[in-house]
């Protein structure tokens, strides 16, 4: 966890006002801003600040595209507070906003279940093994992609990657009950459920010595 000290390296000059994408379209407000998030959540570790609403939504209207922290003259580590106030409106008990209807929030949680079975193997064209020392990390794709009805182009995806390590005379591993990568669930501030994801996914992929995926 970030100290105060680290919270307190913004001195407020503005810059990230000037290129943050979510100004303008969150409302234009002071609160809208990088440095106005970081006050709000200096705020909040001080009890000076209290978990409402407004609060809430600063937070999450935030992209932590990091073009704040990039040009930050202060070094101010903006994404990771951001990332720390959400993990402390979560462990309030407080309900959150999540992006795309909640699809990845509920793709998380169904493939961090142990017996998962999925059958969107039977998408993939080429060759490819259960186990191996190379294995090929779909991510949640081949999930996300019936839930939203939409075509993703999933099948083609995975499919492209396995023949083209076929191609290079590699026969991929792509075992069974691999979970989501669990990246929704960490940024969205939800560590309890990342934790789980990781675990899950760190006894499957123990014997793995290369990780190719194609998640973005």
């Amino acid at each position: 966890m970030l100290t105060e000290f680290e919270m307190q390296k913004c001195f407020r000059c503005g810059i990230c006002k000037v290129i943050c994408p979510m100004f303008t379209r969150a409302g234009g407000w002071e609160d809208t801003t990088p440095k106005g998030r970081v006050m709000l959540a200096l705020g909040l570790r001080q009890g000076e600040v209290e978990i409402n609403d407004e609060l809430i939504r600063d937070f999450y209207q935030c992209s932590t595209c990091m073009q704040c922290e990039v040009n930050c003259p202060a070094g101010a580590k903006v994404t990771e507070i951001i990332r720390e106030t959400r993990v402390a409106i979560v462990e309030a008990g407080v309900s959150v906003p999540f992006a795309h209807k909640g699809v990845f929030d509920i793709v998380s949680r169904m493939t961090a279940r142990e017996g998962l079975t999925p059958n969107w193997k039977d998408l993939i064209k080429g060759d490819f093994q259960e186990e191996g020392e190379l294995v090929y990390f779909p991510g949640c794709l081949p999930y996300v992609e019936p839930l939203l009805n939409f075509d993703l182009g999933a099948g083609e995806i995975m499919s492209g990657v396995v023949e083209i390590l076929n191609q290079a005379g590699i026969k991929p591993a792509i075992p069974q009950n691999l979970a989501c990568c669990g990246h929704d669930a960490f940024w969205s501030g939800e560590y309890s459920l990342f934790h789980l994801l990781r675990e899950k996914n760190s006894k499957i992929l123990k014997g793995a010595k290369v990780i190719v995926t194609s998640c973005a």
